[in-house]
C-alpha cells in the first residue's frame, strides 16, 4: 500500500465529493468523482462485514472508474484528490496473440 496511507485526520472534509483519475502510462484514461460511486464507503464497509471480520489494521480498497485494457510494462495510476496517488507497474508472461484471439469471452457472458 502506498506510498502512504492518509489519516482519518488528513482526509478532505466531503469525501463525497472528491476528483478521480485514472491514467496509463501517464495519459489520463478516466476522470470521474467519488460522487459517482455506486455505494458509500459506511456500505461498503457493512457489506464486506457480512464475510469477514475486520480487525485494527485491516484495509478495505475500493475500485478506480472503468478504463482501457493494460499490458505487461505498462503504469496504472490512480489518484484521488487530496489523498494522492497510487503507481503500479503491470507486470506478467507474455501471451501467444494467437491463442488470445481464439478465447472469446462474450460466449462465456
Amino acid at each position: 500500500m502506498g506510498p502512504w496511507i492518509v489519516t482519518p485526520e488528513e482526509m478532505p472534509k466531503d469525501i463525497y465529493n472528491l476528483k478521480t483519475l485514472r491514467r496509463l502510462n501517464g495519459r489520463v484514461e478516466c476522470e470521474s468523482n467519488t460522487s459517482n460511486m455506486r455505494f458509500g464507503f459506511g456500505e461498503i464497509i457493512e457489506f464486506v462485514t457480512n464475510f469477514w471480520t475486520l480487525e485494527p489494521g485491516d484495509v478495505v480498497t475500493t475500485a478506480t472508474p472503468p478504463a482501457g485494457p493494460f499490458r505487461p510494462g505498462d503504469v496504472i495510476e490512480g489518484e484521488i484528490e487530496g489523498i494522492g496517488i497510487l503507481r503500479n507497474p503491470v507486470k506478467g508472461i507474455e501471451v501467444d496473440p494467437q491463442y488470445a484471439q481464439r478465447i472469446n469471452l462474450k460466449d462465456v457472458v
